[in-house]
């Protein structure tokens, strides 16, 4: 019973972490889609055909590599899980 909460635990981090990966807003990531969609329309042309659609892919390759994305996701994580955490302990 312990290793299916250990394991369990380890797939609530990895997902909530995929999850909060997918919405930063770089162009192949679902959270550009978003943020065009929220933006006006002379903004989202702009953004949709800016620089940062051509060099998406390197930049987020940077991004992971120089460990700066772990510095945006990892707060985001941690209080996500907390809070998921505060709910399972009210609930149990």
């Amino acid at each position: 019973m312990l290793l299916i909460g250990f394991y369990g635990l380890k797939n609530l981090i990895y997902n909530v972490n995929f999850a909060i990966f997918n919405l930063v807003p770089i162009p192949p990531l679902d959270g550009s889609k978003i943020l065009s969609s929220l933006l006006p329309g002379r903004l989202a042309y702009k953004y949709q055909s800016s620089v940062i659609n051509r060099y998406s892919f390197f930049i987020l390759i940077a991004l992971v590599f120089t460990g700066i994305l772990g510095f945006i996701i990892h707060p985001i994580s941690n209080f996500i899980i907390s809070i998921l955490n505060l709910i399972i302990s009210i609930i149990i």
